[in-house]
């Protein structure tokens, strides 16, 4: 669905709120995986980006379309910006998307990742007390 060229925008705004999710819930886990799962989080952050701008203009777009009589001037011209812009981050996205997610290897690559290097998190050292200020 992600990377489908008939996917709607309201599809993948529901796409975007699931890698939000995810991402979430690796950003919880991290502690488990190091400093190198920061790098995996910024791919799926990039994802939210452009599916976050692409959402943006859909909405901007219908509210144009709600709000501005037809025979304004204006409209037309806004909405083909919108509709262009809304293009340009669906690309952006199916780039991103290609990039790090498609695909069989891709697909391998963060299941291994994600099982292979989990490890306990390393105990919180308990605060240092505070000895009573000196007179």
């Amino acid at each position: 669905m992600a990377g489908d060229d008939s996917a709607a925008p309201e599809e993948l705004h529901q796409f975007r709120l699931s890698v939000k999710r995810f991402r979430y819930v690796l950003e919880f886990f991290q502690p488990c995986y190091g400093a190198a799962l920061k790098d995996r989080i910024g791919l799926l952050k990039g994802l939210q980006d452009a599916l976050g701008e692409m959402n943006d203009c859909d909405v901007a777009a219908k509210l144009v379309r709600k709000k501005l009589p037809k025979s304004d001037e204006n409209r037309a011209v806004l909405l083909q910006k919108l509709e262009e812009r809304t293009n340009e981050r669906i690309e952006l996205f199916r780039s991103r998307w290609a990039e790090g997610f498609a695909g069989h290897q891709n697909r391998r690559r963060w299941t291994d990742y994600l099982a292979r290097y989990a490890v306990a998190p390393k105990p919180e050292e308990p605060p240092e007390s505070n000895p009573p200020p000196e007179n």
